[in-house]
């Protein structure tokens, strides 16, 4: 092969890089038809590395293509961050600014403007939905990243997963939380967060911090983490990095869980999900089913929709935190009803967690397994 065609392959990476970002998301939204297309993708990459004596992508889409499901993702980021390692387009010279990701424009103005207050002239980019940021963060490089927990398509914790371990980005991450919750903030913070700040904060005081993080950048190397690096040493994490390894692992076999979802194709791909990790799952298909299956029978977790007929998951919340057989019952509560208010009230009420839809179910097993854990 000549100098040309490795030129060629190299260009483009940052396409093939897209389209398997694109994948990923699909996957873990449940779309099977998403798997075998990155296994076919990582079959063909491998076919053009190999003519191109380029052993290391050879390697990384292997593993790719014979990877399990449950590490499929895992075998992709290593896969990409490799490639985006050797590609000319998609870490251009530009320099590393501040990502605002936040919701309510207003209130990300306001951050914008304290920052550059402080004197600070690096370029600020606002997104105000996680899908804004991702597309922002393929185009280019960051050094500090505001991120709101709570957007309107999605969990910040899933956009602070894909900032560290699949855009592999060194950026310190702030999140930015309305709900004063320490299982959510001990796992951001290993998740990689920087700091985990209660709404609402005082903007003066986060542009200091900023101010601070930055001067702490610039002490570092912008580039992206190559295979093999302290990042590929978290290649067991499985999207929520609670369980760093094998041997961490809790073992989930027979324990019993309530799925509590009215809409039958969403119960019917959750339940798959979890039945195949071991777990025994029931399922009710309204709050009033819900009781009467929590008065015959012992879970060590509920899962729990809000918007259902006869009972609202709200008031199924109630009546189990007000029963002291079902007190400590772990509740994680999946619900399309994303406001602010909504999640804070779930909180309030005593919900363990809170995941908005559409949620990934390998997001989902992790919180399980975690809550399983302790």
């Amino acid at each position: 092969m000549t100098d040309k065609d490795k030129t060629q392959f190299t260009n483009s990476l940052a396409e093939k890089i897209s389209r398997f970002k694109s994948l990923a998301r699909d996957f873990r939204l449940g779309n099977a038809s998403a798997e075998q297309e990155i296994r076919l993708q990582a079959g063909a990459l491998t076919e053009e590395a190999k003519q191109l004596a380029l052993n290391e992508i050879v390697q990384a889409a292997q593993a790719v293509e014979k990877a399990g499901e449950n590490e499929l993702i895992t075998r992709l980021a290593g896969l990409t961050k490799l490639m985006a390692a050797g590609d000319n387009t998609t870490a251009p010279q530009q320099e590393p600014g501040i990502l605002i990701i936040e919701e309510d424009a207003q209130l990300a103005e306001q951050f914008a403007n304290a920052i550059r207050g402080q004197f600070i002239d690096d370029p600020i980019s606002i997104a105000s939905t996680n899908k804004e940021a991702q597309e922002l963060l393929l185009k280019q490089p960051f050094s500090t990243i505001l991120l709101s927990l709570i957007m309107p398509d999605g969990d910040g914790r899933e956009l602070l997963h894909d900032i560290k371990y699949e855009y592999a980005l060194p950026a310190s991450v702030i999140v930015l939380s309305p709900v004063n919750n320490d299982k959510v903030r001990v796992e951001c913070m290993r998740l990689g967060a920087e700091k985990f700040l209660l709404k609402p904060v005082n903007v003066n005081e986060l542009a200091s911090l900023v101010k601070k993080l930055l001067k702490k950048f610039e002490k570092q190397e912008l580039s992206l983490v190559p295979i093999g690096s302290e990042a590929a040493a978290e290649e067991d994490i499985e999207y929520a990095p609670i369980e760093k390894n094998e041997q961490q692992q809790v073992s989930v076999h027979g324990q019993k869980i309530l799925l509590v979802e009215d809409e039958p194709m969403q119960a019917n791909l959750t339940k798959m999900r979890l039945t195949k990790q071991g777990l025994t799952v029931v399922h009710a298909k309204d709050g009033k089913e819900a009781l009467e299956l929590l008065k015959q029978d012992r879970y060590s977790l509920v899962i729990l929709d809000i918007m259902m007929p006869v009972l609202d998951g709200f008031t199924v919340l109630k009546v189990i935190r007000k029963d002291q057989k079902l007190q400590s019952t772990p509740v994680i509560i999946v619900s399309g009803m994303g406001s602010e208010d909504d999640i804070i009230q779930g909180y309030d009420l005593g919900a363990t967690d809170y995941i908005l839809k559409p949620f990934s179910p390998v997001h989902l097993i992790a919180r399980v397994k975690s809550l399983l854990k302790d």
